[in-house]
């Protein structure tokens, strides 16, 4: 699989089909979530779409359409604004701009041993 980061950070995995000229199936979810969006939110549709490509390739079952793996980023909004960003600026709905300090919402970091 090759894979490619745009310029927002979103993440994309691409498993090549016979027909590498086909619209490429697409699954994945976002990667960040909300306090009280579980364990599971939004990586569970990345997991799952790369169980399914992981299942593709131990049976070695070849697709026509090439299929990949979209990990989006900042969906929630959770640390900037506005929501949907990774997707926004992937269809051309946001202008991307580098964000500044006046557009993160929220910092935190924590270091262990």
């Amino acid at each position: 699989m090759s894979v490619t980061i745009d310029k927002i950070g979103n993440v994309f995995m691409r498993r090549e089909g016979r027909n590498p000229g086909l619209p490429p199936i697409v699954s994945g979810s976002h990667i960040d979530t909300q306090p009280t969006g579980g364990k599971f939110d939004g990586n569970y549709g990345v997991l799952a779409a790369l169980e399914v490509v992981r299942t593709l390739n131990d049976l070695q079952i070849d697709t026509d359409a090439p299929i990949e793996v979209v990990f989006w980023t900042n969906e929630e909004g959770s640390r900037f604004v506005p929501v949907m960003m990774g997707s926004g600026v992937f269809a051309g709905v946001f202008r991307w701009r580098r964000p500044g300090p006046s557009r993160i919402k929220r910092a935190s970091a924590s270091v262990r041993r």
